[in-house]
């Protein structure tokens, strides 16, 4: 296969990716009921007393949106060098977020493959997270070798505002 091929390959894979995502968020619907704009912080995005409450089903679409654009985001990365335009702390939040809703742990392997940066950065942003309180890790009560990543306090309600504010 020549690179031609190849690259019509990734353009035609990224092309499939991107109908996900636009059916992924026009799936979504309205996810919250916000008050006016008037109550929108400096960033734009809801202050957290004007959010609604989020049931579980909204709760699992944003969770879709955001699995399908860390997707779109790993698909890109096929077309351009990713240190181009890493962004490996808030990959792995969110992969946390995505994977706190369907209830699966997060090693700290799994993490440092969520992030899309070499094993060492990664390690390197995870502590960065630790640090910052953001998230936690956890150790498997079974196998002392084995330690999990979960987020912290209102970390996930955080993400949460944010893929909600992206992706209504």
């Amino acid at each position: 296969m020549n690179g031609a091929d190849a690259s019509e390959r990734v353009l035609i894979e990224l092309t499939r990716l991107n109908r996900l995502v636009v059916q992924a968020v026009s799936n979504v619907g309205p996810l919250t009921r916000l008050s006016p704009a008037a109550n929108c912080g400096p960033s734009g995005l809801p202050n957290e007393h004007v959010v609604g409450i989020v049931t579980d089903e909204v709760r699992a679409r944003a969770a879709r949106s955001a699995r399908a654009y860390l997707k779109a985001r790993r698909a890109r990365d096929n077309l351009f060098p990713p240190e181009l335009f890493g962004e490996a702390a808030w990959d792995i939040l969110l992969d946390l977020y995505v994977s706190e809703i369907e209830e699966r742990d997060v090693s700290i392997t799994s993490a440092c493959v969520a992030s899309g940066v070499a094993p060492t950065t990664a390690l390197r942003w995870i502590s960065k997270l630790l640090d910052a309180e953001l998230i936690v890790r956890r150790h498997d009560p079974y196998d002392g070798r084995k330690a999990y990543l979960t987020l912290a306090g209102d970390t996930g309600s955080r993400v949460e505002r944010w893929i909600l504010a992206i992706f209504p």
